[in-house]
C-alpha cells in the first residue's frame, strides 16, 4: 500500500479562510496511477479536502474529499463537470470498450427499472432458493476458503439476471473468468501497473465469449433474461455486442462477493456479535423459505447491522468526473476556493467519509452497535453511502442486500462456523467498490443437527 510521494514545496498553506481562488496542493507521485484510498486519506488529513495527485507523466487527478463538495459530485453541472465522459473513460479502461461503450444513455434507465425493488425481491427469492440447494450440497463438516465459498451466489444471480445460458452446466468457466477479471480490474481503471495483465485480459475475453455465445442464442429475446433485455432490448442483436454485457455480469458479482465475505468474517471474528447473529437467525429464520418459496429477513436486525458496518469499513465506492473547462469550486467547509483546469480528473470515494474520525468513533473498528442504537446527532448527508448517492446510485443495491443477507443467514443457521486463521488484510490498490481480501481465510464448519 505504501507509495513513494512528496508534496511540492511551493504550496499555499491551508488557511481556514482564503476567498481568492488558489491552485489545489499537489502531491507528486513516483508511480503512475491512482494511489490507494488509505494513502489518499492521509494526504487529505494533511492538506485538506481538495488536492491534486500528479504522476511522473504529468497526469493530474483532483481528489475532493471535502464533504461540502459532495452535492457537486453527485449532481454535476455537465457544462463544467462531466459524469458521462468519466463513465466512458471508466468503461474504456475497465472493459476495453473503444469510445467508452454503447451510445444510448437510456440503457442505464432501463437497467435501473429492471432492478427496482418490485423486481429485485423476486429475483432475490429465486437466488435464495438456489442457495438452499448450494448449502445442502456441502458435506456435514469440513473446511472451506470463505472467499471461495462466497462465490456461491455467482451462478444463481447470473442465471436469474441473464438466463440459463449462464447456468453452470452451460457456462462452466464463468466463475474462473469473473475471478481472473476481478482480480485487477480496479488497477486497470486507476491506470496502475497490473501484476498479471495476461490473466486479467484472459478473464475479460472469457466473459466476452460467454456473452457472445448467449447473444448468438438469442438470450435477450427471452423473458428469463431480464437484465439482458434491459441492456440490449428484446430483439436479437449481433453476437459481437457481447462485450457490452460483461460490465453487468461483473457488476453483479464484483462487490457482492467481497461484501458477503467481510460480513461473515467480521461476525465470526467477534464472539459477542457472532452469538447474537447466530441466535437471531436460528430463531427468526427457521423454516425459511416458506411454502411459497419466499424468505423474510425483516427480523434480522443484528445481521443487518453487521452487514452495514462491514460495508462501512470495506466499501470504497468511487465517483469520477472530468473537468470540461476551467472553473472555480468553493468549499463551504473551509471557505477556500480552488481553481480546476480543463482535462483534469476529479475523484471521490466513500472511503473518506466512512473512515472520518469526526463522524465515526474508532472508524477502523467493527462496531455494529453504530446501527442498533440511536445516535446523539444524526449522520450528515453523504456520511454513509456504500451504494454511492445521487442520480447514479447503485442500481443493484436492492438485490445485493437481500442476496447477501439470505446467504449469511442460511450459512449461520445451518452450520456452526469457526475461523481457522486471523482476518486477512485488504487489497486497497485494487479497490473500486468493496475491497477484496489479500489472502485466503479458511473456516471450519459443522452442520447443525435438525
Amino acid at each position: 500500500m505504501e507509495r513513494a510521494a512528496r508534496i511540492t514545496a511551493h504550496l499555499q498553506p491551508a488557511h481556514a479562510s482564503n476567498p481568492a481562488p488558489e491552485n489545489p496542493p499537489v502531491v507528486q507521485l513516483d508511480e503512475e496511477g491512482l494511489p490507494p484510498q488509505p494513502f489518499l486519506k492521509q494526504c487529505a488529513d494533511k492538506l485538506g479536502g481538495v488536492f491534486i495527485v500528479q504522476t511522473p507523466s504529468g497526469k493530474q487527478r483532483v481528489i475532493a474529499t471535502d464533504p461540502s463538495l459532495a452535492e457537486m459530485l453527485f449532481y454535476p453541472d455537465e457544462d463544467n463537470l462531466s459524469r458521462m465522459d468519466a463513465m466512458r473513460q471508466f468503461n474504456s479502461r475497465a472493459f476495453g470498450w473503444r469510445g467508452g461503450g454503447m451510445p444510448d444513455p437510456k440503457v442505464m434507465d432501463d437497467i435501473r427499472r429492471c432492478l427496482l425493488p418490485k423486481h429485485a425481491e423476486p429475483f432475490a427469492m429465486a437466488v435464495g432458493r438456489d442457495l438452499v440447494d448450494f448449502f445442502s450440497d456441502w458435506p456435514n463438516h469440513g473446511e472451506k476458503d470463505l472467499f471461495d465459498a462466497c462465490h456461491g451466489t455467482l451462478y444463481p444471480v447470473s442465471t436469474i439476471l441473464f438466463g440459463p445460458e449462464f447456468a453452470p452446466e452451460n457456462c462452466p468457466h464463468l466463475k474462473q473468468a469473473v475471478v481472473d477479471f476481478d482480480s485487477e480490474v480496479a488497477k486497470s481503471i486507476y491506470q496502475v501497473k497490473l501484476d498479471n495483465p495476461e490473466l486479467h485480459a484472459a478473464g475479460r475475453q472469457s466473459l466476452i465469449t460467454a456473452f457472445e455465445k448467449a447473444l448468438e442464442n438469442g438470450c435477450n429475446t427471452k423473458q428469463d433474461c431480464p437484465l439482458g433485455q434491459a441492456v440490449y432490448g428484446p430483439n436479437k442483436v449481433p453476437g459481437r455486442w457481447g462485450k457490452y454485457g460483461i460490465s453487468n455480469v461483473w457488476a453483479a458479482q464484483g462487490n457482492t462477493i467481497p461484501a458477503t465475505f467481510w460480513t461473515i468474517a467480521y461476525i465470526l471474528s467477534n464472539p459477542v456479535w457472532k452469538h447474537t447473529v447466530v441466535q437471531e437467525v436460528r430463531t427468526h429464520f427457521q423454516g425459511q423459505p416458506n411454502l411459497e418459496g419466499e424468505f423474510d429477513v425483516s427480523k434480522l436486525k443484528s445481521l443487518d447491522a453487521c452487514f452495514k458496518e462491514a460495508l462501512r469499513i470495506k466499501g470504497t465506492g468511487a465517483e469520477f468526473r472530468i473537468v470540461l473547462k476551467d472553473h472555480v469550486i468553493h468549499s463551504e467547509t473551509t471557505g477556500r476556493s480552488f481553481q480546476l483546469r480543463k482535462g483534469q480528473d476529479l475523484y471521490n470515494s466513500s472511503y473518506f467519509t466512512h473512515h472520518d474520525e469526526k463522524l465515526w468513533e474508532r472508524p477502523e473498528e467493527f462496531i455494529p452497535e453504530r446501527w442498533t442504537s440511536k445516535r446523539e446527532t444524526p449522520l450528515p448527508e453523504y456520511a454513509y453511502m456504500p451504494w454511492g448517492a445521487g442520480l447514479h446510485v447503485c442500481a443493484g443495491r436492492y438485490l445485493a442486500r437481500l442476496e447477501i443477507v439470505i446467504f449469511v443467514a442460511l450459512l449461520l443457521r445451518d452450520f456452526d462456523c469457526e475461523l481457522a486463521a486471523p482476518l486477512p488484510g485488504t487489497v486497497w490498490e485494487n479497490a473500486i467498490g468493496v475491497v477484496r481480501p489479500n489472502a485466503k481465510l479458511p473456516i471450519n464448519f459443522k452442520r447443525v443437527s435438525s
